[in-house]
């Protein structure tokens, strides 16, 4: 056998040694067997990775590995009358989904966390809901959050390979943000949250329980340190563009809709 058949045979070999350890890896990452490399596509459209998370949704509200439970009636009502008052306080801001109807959903888990869905798909876990939000104030600063990321198309450039199966896991963790994003989502949501007629000033004390609570909050962190740096950088936004208002109290009346909210919800 000639040389160069030996170097062409040595590089497949390589190429073949390449691709099976690989693909083991893919495997063993998985807990749930799934294909978890996450690819960036230049040549996948905006739209197609939006579409593309969308469609993760359905899958991991029908097989998942906790109960999703879609609320409806008055209480889907209730949330969708805070964003309105949200987006139509800020119409210069809210292009997209100003008119938008959303929806939203129960994540049985004790965990407290919140995500959503280029689609409007607004998801919270009980846990959050029963430790956490105490008062309206509350929800009102994760419903900005949230809404602001959907208007602004907030969700990373990354597809994956569904299996028929989504893990809340994995889900919550392909949805998050980089931290610069999230800082510029905070200060977006004070000033709309002031601006919509709710007290500002209960975002910054939603941002401090976070920090207080960080262990509790690590599932939906992720990298828990990072809420430092988010309370860091609310507190510095709050103080060059709105003087002393640090210390000012907060307000935390509710609503009766919001103990509506509360009862259905627990």
């Amino acid at each position: 056998m000639g040389p160069f058949f030996m170097v062409e045979g040595m590089k497949v070999f390589v190429f073949f040694l390449i691709f099976i350890l690989s693909s083991c890896s893919l495997f063993r990452a998985d807990p749930n067997f799934w294909n978890q490399d996450l690819i960036d596509d230049e040549r996948v459209s905006d739209e197609d990775f939006l579409d593309h998370f969308n469609s993760l949704a359905e899958s991991f509200i029908n097989n998942s590995d906790v109960k999703v439970v879609k609320l409806q009636g008055k209480v889907e009502e209730y949330l969708n009358k805070i964003i309105r008052n949200l987006t139509k306080s800020n119409d210069l801001f809210f292009k997209k989904t100003i008119n938008n109807k959303n929806e939203f959903y129960i994540v049985k888990d004790k965990r407290p966390f919140h995500f959503s869905t280029p689609d409007g798909k607004i998801f919270l876990s009980d846990g959050l809901i029963k430790k956490y939000i105490e008062h309206e104030s509350n929800l009102v600063c994760v419903l900005a959050f949230e809404i602001i990321k959907i208007e602004k198309n907030l969700f990373p450039r990354k597809i994956t390979i569904p299996k028929g199966y989504i893990s809340l896991l994995y889900f919550v963790s392909i949805l998050r943000i980089p931290l610069e994003e999230k800082i510029k989502v905070h200060h977006w949501a004070y000033y709309i949250i002031k601006r919509s007629g709710y007290d500002e000033n209960g975002y910054l004390t939603w941002i401090q329980t976070q920090n207080r609570n960080y262990m509790d909050f690590s599932f939906h962190l992720g990298d828990y340190s990072s809420i430092f740096k988010e309370e860091s950088s609310v507190k510095d936004f709050v103080v060059k563009n709105y003087g002393n208002s640090l210390n000012v109290a907060v307000q935390f009346s509710s609503s009766k809709d919001f103990f509506k909210f509360l009862s259905v919800v627990n």
